[in-house]
Formats: structure tokens, C-alpha cells, sequence
């Protein structure tokens, strides 16, 4: 029996995709990313990280179709690209006795029995305005005349 050209490819991008989260610092960053967009500076401070190391970890997993990139400004925001990537983390997590993201995110994902909620096309969904990330502050332009 040949293999499907396209199955392959499939399942080539499953795995990046699956090799990417497996790694902490990575989990972490897509855990934190479960609560919304937010900027590297932010990303590092949640994971704890240099702000370095933590935009060459989003970089692999921008890479890897994990989180998807914006240009606000002077400042790049990371969102995961489907929330079911945050719900199959949370699965595994709660499959080995320990939950990692926060309740507050675990009930937007789960409904009250603990199944998953049903999800509507993305296309059908309507978006929030993007919100400016918490850590950023605006300071004055000084202006040209002297």
C-alpha cells in the first residue's frame, strides 16, 4: 500500500508542530499565550526568561504553525494560532494528575462536566478588537523645534 503524498505532509507538520510545544520553556510560553495576544516583554516575564531567549523560543514555534505574529507598533504580539492546541495541552496535563493553565482559561475551553465546548467554524466567529498588550507604556515624541 503507497502512502498519500498529502497524508505525509500532514502528518510532517503534526509532529513539528507536536516537537515544538514539547519542550518546558516552549509549554510554558503556549500556556501563558492560553489567556491572549501578548507582547515578548510579557512572554518573558511569565516564563521567567531572558527576553532573548524567549523571542527565539517563539520564533520555533512561529516556525512550526504553533503561535501566529502581529506588528503592533514597536511591538510584536504572539497569539496561539487554535485554541485547541491550549485545550490539548491542558488534556495531557490533567491526564498525568496536573493542570497547567489557569482556571480561567480552563472554563473558556471546558464546559462544566469537563467535556470540551463546541466549537463554532472560525469563520462564523466574531473577533474582539485587539487589545494593547498590559506592558506597554506610551511616552511623549519630543518634537523637532529646539
Amino acid at each position: 500500500m503507497d502512502a498519500d503524498p498529502s497524508f505525509d505532509q500532514l502528518l510532517q507538520r503534526v509532529v513539528r508542530a507536536l516537537r515544538a510545544i514539547g519542550e518546558p520553556t516552549r509549554l510554558r510560553l503556549v500556556c501563558a499565550l492560553g489567556d491572549g495576544e501578548s507582547s515578548v516583554t510579557a512572554l518573558a516575564a511569565a516564563a521567567g526568561a531572558p527576553h532573548a531567549a524567549v523571542s527565539r523560543q517563539l520564533q520555533v514555534l512561529h516556525e512550526a504553525g504553533v503561535v501566529r505574529r502581529r506588528r503592533d507598533g514597536a511591538y510584536v504580539l504572539y497569539r496561539v494560532t487554535d485554541p485547541i492546541l491550549i485545550e490539548l495541552c491542558s488534556k495531557v496535563a490533567r491526564s498525568v494528575g496536573s493542570p497547567i493553565i489557569s482556571p480561567r482559561v480552563a472554563a473558556t475551553l471546558f464546559n462544566g462536566d469537563g467535556g470540551p465546548l463546541q466549537r463554532t467554524p472560525t469563520s462564523n466567529r466574531r473577533r474582539a478588537a485587539p487589545q494593547p498588550p498590559a506592558t506597554r507604556s506610551r511616552m511623549p515624541r519630543k518634537s523637532g523645534v529646539r
